[in-house]
């Protein structure tokens, strides 16, 4: 309970981010500030209440979906009309092309490019040695602990051993692609627990759809207001 308490809590601060003004340190204000909260809450009551409402295509559609459509709307049928402007995902980090495919680190292209001339040096090798087992502890702990926590939901025990082994081996993979680290998903996790998923199906279909948003439907993503994405994660 504690370690999920204090990853809510720890969610919730990194969410406030994108109201802050980064020019002066302060937060936004004015028409942005108002209209940002309201993305932001309108999010977080359609992720609240929709799954309440008892009809069954509430049960089968997502919830998060149906905020970010939502969002999408209030962002340019409304907002923008009126000559405001709140930051999407093309604002604070675009995804193009360049990007939409995985290229291994050691290999330069116009858009990704890694500076590997002191990789060989003591000092690197210090850094990735300390980085790499601070972020193998905190990874192991917690797909572990969110183990636990789905075994709560789905009353049926799991593999540590397989857990941490699979979490190595796709960080490896994601480390030679210039992909940054992962592990277990405790707010992922579970929704998936929470809309019926049990097995393997569910995770692999979430992949997969990722996978083809960010490879193919790119352009797509970057309308998403980010405070929608704020409103869904708190």
């Amino acid at each position: 309970i504690g370690f999920c308490n204090g990853l809510a809590i720890v969610i919730g601060l990194a969410q406030l981010h994108p109201f802050k003004d980064h020019e002066n340190g302060g937060w936004k204000t004015g028409p942005v500030m108002i209209w940002m909260l309201v993305i932001c809450f309108t999010s977080m009551l359609i992720m609240e209440f929709l799954p309440k409402i008892p009809l069954k295509i509430f049960k089968v559609i997502p919830s998060s979906l149906v905020a970010i459509v939502c969002s999408i709307v209030i962002e340019f049928c409304i907002v923008r009309p009126t000559g405001v402007k709140t930051d999407v995902i093309g604002d604070v980090s675009e995804f193009t092309s360049d990007t939409a495919f995985p290229i291994p680190f050691f290999l330069s292209t116009d858009a990704v490019s890694y500076e590997l001339s002191n990789i060989w040096s003591w000092s690197s090798f210090e850094k990735i040695i300390v980085q790499g087992f601070l972020l193998c502890a905190v990874g192991t702990i917690e797909s572990l602990m969110t183990s636990e926590v789905v075994e709560a939901f789905v009353k049926t025990p799991s593999d540590g051993n397989r857990t941490v082994a699979a979490m190595g081996f796709g960080n490896i993979l994601s480390g030679l692609l210039g992909g940054m680290g992962g592990n277990a998903m405790i707010g992922l996790s579970t929704v998936n627990c929470l809309n019926g998923g049990r097995g393997r199906l569910g995770p692999c279909v979430a992949a997969l759809c990722i996978a083809a948003c960010v490879m193919g439907a790119y352009p797509l993503l970057n309308y998403i207001p980010i405070a929608a994405l704020a409103g869904i994660m708190i």
